[in-house]
Formats: structure tokens, C-alpha cells, sequence
């Protein structure tokens, strides 16, 4: 998130903010694609093109993960050793069980909307998106539950922008992108 980076360069440090590959301004369909691996190559990314800058010290790379990025931010760090920090905020280090949790609702059901959406996609038609994030009104419980709702939300190029989505295509198969790692329940 871009108020981070400026932040820390108010701070003194060299920083980059960027988009996801098929979020914000990156390019790429489906759109919002949750795939851990592919946000872990983003993140190496944006630490080759730190180290390839004369005015950063190499040996003293830091990473702030945000959200779902406290999950991918540590998850990179063990890949790249030239990753030295990490800081995590509001982190949602495992999407999957946010989802199965009945958080969201029914999770067999967002899975099935999202299997649906998959299918028409590798058929040719556009992707299209399942909510899967509840909004505000939907909550009941813990203010911690509530206010995560008020977290800014991905736009999804339909004009509403307010509910958190998971695009139905190849990488959602178990739930968020997390590739070998089924749900646990038969059903």
C-alpha cells in the first residue's frame, strides 16, 4: 500500500509500493488472482529491482506485508535470504482457513460458484468473480471480525469495488490459490 512506502521514504528509507500481477494498475486476467506462489515471485521481483538501485544498501532490505501480504511478505522472505526484515500488518497469513471457517458464509457454496465460474472460463467466456469476504453488515461477533471489513477493497472492474472476490479460474480449485492442500472435509 502506497501510504506505507510513502512513509517510510518520509523516514528516510528507499521504498517501493506496487500491484500485484492482476491487481491495481499490473496487468493480467483473471483479475485479483490470490496465488501465493505468483505474489512471492512479486515480491522477489521488487527486491531485484531494490538491489539494482546504487542509493540501496543490499544487505539491508526490509519488506512490509499488508493483510494478505503478511502471509506472502514471510513466505518470500524464506525464498530470498537478501529479504533481511519483515514487518506484518493487520496480516492474513492463510486465506484458506479464513474462508472454511464460516467467516464468509458457506464455504461449499462460494467453492462451488467459483468451480462454476472456472469452468465457463477455460471455456472461453470473460472470468467472473465470487464474493467471498463478507461486507460489514453481514459480520455479527468480535470488533476484530467487524473491522476487517472496513479494509480497502480490490476494485473489480464491475463498478462496485465493495466486497472482496475470488475469481473462479484454475488457480481457486482448493480455495484461494493454495495449490496441493485440498480441504480437509469429504464433502
Amino acid at each position: 500500500m502506497a501510504a506505507y512506502g510513502a512513509r517510510l521514504a518520509e523516514l528516510g528509507y528507499a521504498a517501493v509500493a506496487f500491484d500485484h500481477t492482476s491487481y491495481g494498475d499490473s496487468e493480467g486476467l483473471p483479475r485479483f488472482d490470490e496465488d501465493r506462489y505468483a505474489k512471492s515471485e512479486d515480491i522477489k521481483n521488487a527486491v531485484t529491482f531494490l538491489v539494482g538501485r546504487e542509493e540501496v544498501d543490499r544487505e539491508r532490505i526490509g519488506a512490509v506485508g499488508v493483510c494478505g501480504g503478511g502471509g506472502y511478505v514471510p513466505y518470500a522472505a524464506v525464498a530470498d535470504r537478501r529479504i533481511k526484515a519483515v514487518a506484518t500488518v493487520s496480516g492474513l497469513p492463510d486465506l484458506r482457513a479464513t474462508i472454511t471457517s464460516g467467516y464468509a458464509g458457506d464455504w461449499r457454496q462460494t467453492m462451488g460458484a467459483a468451480a462454476t465460474a472456472r469452468e465457463a472460463y477455460a471455456q472461453g467466456a470473460e472470468p467472473r468473480y465470487v464474493p467471498f469476504m463478507p461486507t460489514a453488515t453481514a459480520v455479527s461477533g468480535s470488533t476484530t471480525a467487524r473491522s476487517s471489513t472496513s479494509h480497502p477493497r480490490p476494485r473489480t472492474g464491475t463498478g462496485t469495488g465493495t466486497r472482496w472476490r475470488l475469481p473462479g479460474f484454475r488457480r481457486t480449485a482448493d480455495g484461494a490459490g493454495r495449490r496441493g492442500r485440498p480441504f480437509d472435509d469429504p464433502d
